[in-house]
């Protein structure tokens, strides 16, 4: 095993799996002095004798007997002066503007250096000039009315826009919602546990059903509103003329729906051929200025068509069968399909191959393209000029950004797990450890993937900064 690292500052040794142990030892032992600090007498714990002493260095146990009358005495004078102070926080107004995207955003955020004069370039919006991405459409005066007006009927429609989205939605969200943090008078809190992923059915509901998500699209006039208003866990919630008033805004606008429209018609010319539709995920443009679908990113196809023949990102929507069919999140389609009312003119989202600012289509270089992160950044800035859609509703906007970050944490965690030879995965001991604990089962082993220390979150990131 190597020795410590000999650099200036904090001593730093390897991790291994008896370091960890032992810490989790010494822990544990602060612990127990805690609880029964009443009966012992005041000095520092024993560590364990596995422990190195690099791991006491400036360690003390929080709360435990070394902590002497006068220095609780001395924090709790510090806590009462901070709370009679009743500091704000003040950052400044939101009047600074990039240079590069127009994004107002607050002096503090600034990072770096900037010589000379005139605006500053900001790394938090489109990091200091390498993110280019098309800007979204004004928002249709019907749906601006519905956010940002202040009489009882838009002040309900803000308390119900999570449902009116659900009716109005292509595809499912799925996801383990947890509502009971809102049992409070506090502000509307959006929690999600587990992973986000957005599922499509199939163009028509079984006989005897009712139709749910796209399915919807396939009925016209009143039967479509009819439908909507019938949508599971809606109750009388949903007001009719509202709904209306969305629906002829979302045919009128909406590019995705023009698409399911035009299904439906074919559907009513000729009802002997299955129909399917198929939306493609390859993009001909660069996305640095054009974010709508063209009529090369979707297509109609009978039975002649062949399943492995598609790009198994591709959406692929079936006339009339059983089961759903999961949306890859670096689908253009993958927000714009579940959020039409953020998206009402159904623009693209993150896909692979944005390139940065300045770097030609030819340079196959993956560190030079727009990442999910950047994205999502450069998407919820407020620029003058632009489309203000997504930032108008609360509530929608919180599911949204949840989603979103949600879809940024898989992509990291995904990466890692394809990549785990570059961070040094066979220094990890992981086979070995588990036949010498008794695992001998090859299926009770599994797979085993290593977080690295630069994953915010992680273990080793815990460990190494905490």
């Amino acid at each position: 095993m190597e020795g410590p690292s000999q650099k200036r500052g904090r001593l730093r040794l390897p991790i291994t799996d008896e370091l960890i142990e032992a810490r989790q030892l010494y822990k544990q032992r602060c612990n127990r002095l805690q609880r029964g600090r009443g009966n012992i007498v005041a000095g520092p714990p024993t560590p364990p004798a596995a422990c190195p002493p690099a791991l006491l260095i400036n360690r003390p146990c929080e709360g435990s007997a070394a902590e002497t009358p006068r220095q609780r005495g001395h924090i709790d004078k510090k806590k009462r002066e901070f709370a009679a102070a009743n500091a704000k926080l003040d950052i400044g107004d939101h009047d600074q503007v990039c240079a590069y995207c127009g994004a107002l955003v607050w002096e503090e955020e600034f990072t770096g250096r900037h010589v000379g004069p005139g605006p500053r370039a900001y790394s938090i919006c489109c990091s200091k000039g390498k993110v280019l991405l098309p800007l979204l459409r004004p928002t249709p005066p019907e749906l601006a009315q519905l956010f940002t007006g202040t009489r009882r009927r838009e002040v309900k429609f803000h308390s119900n826009s999570r449902m009116y989205n659900n009716i109005f939605a292509l595809s499912s969200f799925g996801g383990n919602i947890d509502e009971s943090i809102n049992n409070g008078s506090g502000p509307y809190v959006f929690r999600l546990n587990d992973h986000v992923y957005h599922s499509i059915g199939y163009l028509l509901p079984p006989d005897g059903r009712t139709p749910k998500y796209a399915q919807f699209y396939m009925y016209d006039g009143q039967e479509a509103v009819e439908h909507r208003l019938q949508f599971p866990h809606t109750g009388n919630t949903l007001d009719p003329d509202i709904v209306d008033l969305l629906l002829q805004m979302l045919n009128r606008d909406n590019v995705l729906i023009g698409i399911f429209k035009q299904v439906r018609e074919r559907y009513h010319i000729s009802e002997q051929i299955l129909v399917r539709l198929r939306l493609l995920e390859r993009r001909t443009s660069d996305g640095h200025f054009v974010n709508l679908p063209s009529g090369n990113d979707y297509e109609f196809a009978g039975l002649a068509v062949v399943q492995n023949l598609t790009n198994p990102r591709d959406i692929l929507v079936e006339y009339k069968t059983t089961g759903l069919e999961r949306i890859t999140e670096i689908h253009p389609y993958f927000m714009s399909l579940q959020y039409p009312l953020l998206f009402p003119h159904g623009e693209d989202g993150y896909r692979l191959g944005i390139k940065h600012r300045q770097v030609p289509s030819s340079d196959q270089d993956n560190q030079k393209t727009v990442s999910m992160r950047e994205f999502q950044a450069f998407r919820l800035q407020f620029r003058i000029g632009k489309g203000h859609t997504l930032l108008l509703d609360g509530r929608l906007l919180l599911q949204y950004i949840v989603a979103a970050w949600c879809c940024i944490e898989h992509s990291r965690l995904k990466w890692v797990e394809m990549h785990q030879s570059i961070i040094c995965f066979d220094l990890y001991k992981n086979i070995v450890d588990s036949v010498s604990h008794g695992d001998t089962l090859a299926a009770e082993v599994g797979k085993r993937v290593v977080l690295p220390s630069s994953f915010t979150g992680g273990f080793r990131y815990m460990q190494q900064n905490f």
